[in-house]
């Protein structure tokens, strides 16, 4: 099945991670993977850092490879923490907006996502990066920071535009 996995470099992550400020305490990794910006924000002195995983395999390897951290086996769009988090660093899955439904062996569905109040305002044509984008917003503190890679497809998609707003 396809998650819309797309695993970031290390570079990149090092790049991403260099972009947080120092006054960031709680990092948020929504989509943790194979661990790149897990890696590159202790690599930084980021110490408290909570990750989420869907992909049973990358959650256990998570698991055994950061014993100490608050990981998580759960859909990042379901996660309703009890805190706000001060930085949130991801690369969200890829998944086109026709193939959403394809994830319902997870739970997740067009259907499902759109009954949510929280994304009333994405089109139905919204990818799944966008929801995640939204989802993070959600989560941040006031003066949060978010780093983000996702595509500049929606610049130019006429769902880009609700996308935008919302953002």
């Amino acid at each position: 099945m396809d998650l819309g996995q797309v695993f970031t470099t290390k570079v990149i992550a090092e790049y991403m991670a260099s972009l947080l400020s120092k006054k960031v305490k709680t990092v948020l990794e929504p989509c943790f993977g194979g661990g790149a910006f897990i890696d590159a924000c202790l690599s930084l002195g980021f110490e408290n850092i909570v990750g989420c995983e869907i992909d049973p395999a990358l959650f256990d390897e998570g698991k055994k490879k950061y014993p100490k951290l608050n990981l998580l086996k759960t859909d990042f769009l379901r996660y309703h923490p009890d805190c706000k988090f001060d930085g949130i660093i991801m690369n969200p899955p890829y998944v086109r907006q026709e193939k959403i439904d394809e994830l319902e062996p997870f739970g997740i569905t067009k259907k499902q996502l759109r009954a949510d109040s929280l994304f009333k305002g994405l089109p139905s044509t919204a990818n799944l990066y966008m929801y995640f984008v939204i989802k993070a917003i959600s989560l941040l503190d006031e003066a949060g920071e978010l780093v983000v890679i996702f595509p500049s497809t929606w610049l130019d998609a006429r769902s880009g535009k609700k996308f935008e707003k919302m953002i």
